[in-house]
């Protein structure tokens, strides 16, 4: 790809991310060598049984929350509820029940978002607040009409952000007042013809990829301006774009089709400057500001965000989905066999 984006190719062999360096679409004609910890320099350093089919994960410094699938048949009575994980001792200390039972049909139930003070749950048409410090719920605000469906949520201490569709067609990106507990707003048409499916959000700019699982047909990633309350960036990508993550100077973008790619986005400059495949369909995305994290088949990767290195990997050693991270401690679902693994970035 042209306009100064590196694309990388990676692959696992034995534990260690192989690069193949390619810059302007043109090969540099010799190899670099990267020093690529192993494994072990990125520890497996614990592993938590939730059971069930795991849907979505959000961690803090201080909790760790995990939600199940709404399709998980197997637990029908269990799919409505929020597992917490104490990141002290690595163990599960509260269940919550956040939901009404039910069927969940669009697939709406379960994504989740976190911060220090809150935590907000999607459901069918609605969204719920757990308050930490009690592990109740605390709110249920109505979101959407019938029809609407979420495909994914972000929270910063003022807002919560909900992708996803308004009706059978129509994209929307739903806006929370926190202080409040109250709708604030719904932003439509945010995509030029694809579905608002991920969403990310920074103090100062929130990020909502425009994909779709049968194909794009105009993959891209919009910026909004959460101060001013609209589009500050469109960017254009070439893939299915999907899962999305960001801090105040990267963004992180994985796709949902298979092409298996993984982009960085520069928020100072809103442009494309990192494009890369991963050898299995990348199945979760995380960013910190030491790092991005990617999930693909068993193994975590961690992005270099200053370069165009894979710094290390890790094999979970059973499927690795959902991911969150925090800086000091990564945190991956596995959803066939209801495991959650804990990752040290350090």
């Amino acid at each position: 790809m042209g306009g100064g984006v590196s694309s990388v190719s990676f692959r696992i062999a034995a534990g260690v991310a192989i690069l193949g360096l390619v810059a302007g679409g043109c090969s540099t004609g010799s190899s670099t060598d990267v020093e690529t910890p192993t494994a072990s320099a990125r520890r497996l350093v614990a592993t938590v049984d939730v059971g069930g089919s795991l849907k979505d994960i959000a961690a803090t410094d201080t909790a760790v929350w995990v939600t199940r699938s709404g399709y998980d048949n197997r637990e029908v009575s269990e799919w409505d509820k929020v597992w917490r994980i104490d990141p002290a001792t690595n163990k599960i200390v509260a269940t919550i029940q956040v939901g009404t039972r039910g069927l969940d049909t669009n697939g709406s139930w379960g994504h989740i978002a976190a911060t220090k003070d809150a935590v907000w749950i999607t459901g069918p048409r609605s969204v719920r607040r757990v308050d930490p410090a009690t592990n109740k719920v605390v709110a249920k605000l109505e979101v959407g009409a019938y029809l609407s469906s979420f495909k994914d949520i972000a929270a910063t201490d003022t807002d919560v952000w909900v992708a996803g569709k308004s009706g059978y067609d129509d994209d929307a990106v739903y806006r929370i007042d926190v202080a409040k507990n109250k709708l604030a707003g719904v932003y439509t048409d945010v995509c030029t013809s694809d579905s608002a499916v991920g969403v990310a959000a920074t103090d100062t700019a929130v990020w909502v990829t425009c994909g779709s699982v049968y194909g794009s047909k105009s993959p891209e990633v919009k910026r909004i301006d959460p101060v001013k309350n609209q589009d500050a960036a469109l960017i254009k990508l070439d893939g299915t774009p999907e899962g999305i993550s960001a801090t105040d100077t990267a963004v992180w973008v994985t796709s949902s089709g298979d092409d298996h790619r993984v982009w960085r986005i520069a928020p100072s400059t809103n442009t494309l400057v990192y494009s890369g495949d991963t050898e299995s369909r990348p199945r979760g995305v995380a960013a910190t500001d030491r790092a991005g994290w990617v999930s693909s088949g068993s193994h975590v990767l961690e992005l270099d965000v200053t370069g165009y290195a894979v710094t290390a990997t890790v094999d979970v050693g059973r499927e690795a989905d959902a991911l969150s991270a925090t800086e000091n401690a990564v945190w991956v679902n596995s959803d066939s066999d209801g495991i959650v693994s804990r990752i040290d970035p350090r």
